[in-house]
């Protein structure tokens, strides 16, 4: 029988600040975008755009299922998308019933833009740091998104027991 593993109290703390701060730093992130309307796109618009981004030839269903998103409001996005020309919709000539997706130029130019915008944001919440504050929070930052990269996406709701790392599985 398998049970869960419980934080330690320095663990829950470490886990608390940066789950507060996660929180902090998308509510920030997204009424500055609302501010701006960097490219007339929404925040779903945008992180549909930079998940094709990272991963080219993706399919619908995919994006979906990335983005947490009905099967019609991802639809809806990629339409958008599509008729602004960020994203370039082929269907695959091995496989008439799937398609890819791929940013175009455009595209590109609206994520260079808002990284732009969104590094400018951070770097004016940052300017009254120290040289060694931010070598620390830059060092954290490296490691704290090694360790996101490295955890499962379905462990949080399954409660995986092995840390939800693949572990070579």
């Amino acid at each position: 029988m398998q049970t869960l593993q419980v934080a330690n109290e320095d663990d829950m703390s470490v886990n608390a600040v940066v789950v507060d701060t996660v929180l902090k730093a998308m509510f920030l992130f997204r009424s500055e975008w609302r501010r701006q309307k960097p490219a007339d796109i929404t925040v779903t618009q945008f992180r549909a755009l930079a998940f094709i981004f990272m991963n080219p030839g993706v399919s619908l269903s995919e994006l979906k299922d990335a983005l947490d998103l009905t099967a019609s409001s991802a639809s809806r996005i990629l339409d958008v998308l599509v008729r602004r020309n960020l994203v370039l919709h082929q269907v695959c000539d091995d496989d008439r019933r799937r398609a890819r997706l791929d940013v175009t130029e455009d595209g590109g130019a609206v994520l260079r833009d808002a990284n732009t915008r969104v590094t400018n944001f951070i770097g004016r919440a940052l300017i009254n740091r120290t040289a060694e504050e931010k070598s620390q929070i830059h060092h954290a930052m490296i490691l704290l998104k090694d360790s996101l990269m490295s955890v499962k996406t379905n462990s949080i709701l399954t409660g995986d027991t092995d840390g939800g790392t693949d572990n070579g599985k």
